[in-house]
């Protein structure tokens, strides 16, 4: 099953509406959904600090700062 990732932290209006259209996604495509928070790991703050959300499918960067349905979607088929 495919794994898709959110990179996201706290009140983050972005973030929200990414998550948004991955569980829209979700009604239509089967995938693993994980969510990240970034200030829960020194780690990946300092990788994506201001570029949240982050969107990964399967370990691969998809989006950053905005995602579309049809991105996640044709991600999800290839």
């Amino acid at each position: 099953m495919r794994v898709v990732t959110i990179y996201t932290k706290p009140d983050c209006a972005q973030c929200a509406e990414a998550e948004a259209v991955v569980r829209q996604v979700a009604t239509r495509r089967r995938f693993r959904l994980q969510k990240k928070n970034i200030a829960d790991d020194p780690a990946l703050l300092e990788k994506f600090q201001a570029i949240v959300p982050v969107i990964h499918v399967d370990g691969q960067e998809i989006a950053r700062l905005r995602l579309t349905a049809f991105v996640l979607e044709t991600a999800l088929t290839k």
